[in-house]
């Protein structure tokens, strides 16, 4: 979901597919807690070297969902039960971390960028790992 270039055109493509009473269920990485400098710059690289287009709050998500004729069943927060900080994490986030702040000139380190800001959002919780499932509640263009 976070890889979608449109969150709106992907729910109404949901809204196109998913028949009345079907269920759609997202498991991604959403916006935490945490309205920081450092916090900004952690979800700036975690975008970037992942290609992130969207990161949303689950506020945010539900009310999209909505507009498209979800309604939420759930959520579950996975974070939890995710293994960070592992020393081999560590080890590539210290290694890693101050090509982080360089000028962007190679996208072959993007992904190790990305993924070790990953992990300091997960830590911090200014990114949460959830899964989230909505009901179709309505019938919409296309569906029968």
């Amino acid at each position: 979901f976070v890889h979608a270039p449109d969150p709106e055109r992907f729910f109404a493509e949901c809204e196109r597919l998913v028949r009345p009473g079907g269920a759609l269920a997202i498991c991604d990485d959403m916006r935490g807690s945490g309205d920081t400098r450092a916090a900004d710059r952690t979800l700036r690289r975690f975008a970037r070297g992942w290609h992130a287009n969207t990161l949303l709050t689950p506020g945010e998500l539900r009310s999209m969902a909505e507009r498209a004729g979800f309604v939420l069943e759930s959520t579950e927060r996975l974070s939890a039960y995710l293994e960070l900080r592992r020393p081999r994490d560590v080890a590539i986030a210290v290694l890693i971390a101050p090509l982080g702040v360089l000028p962007r000139r190679s996208t072959r380190l993007d992904p190790l960028i990305g993924g070790t800001a990953l992990q300091t959002g997960l830590a911090k919780g200014w990114i949460d790992y959830d899964l989230t499932v909505f009901r179709r509640t309505r019938a919409g263009a296309g569906v029968s």
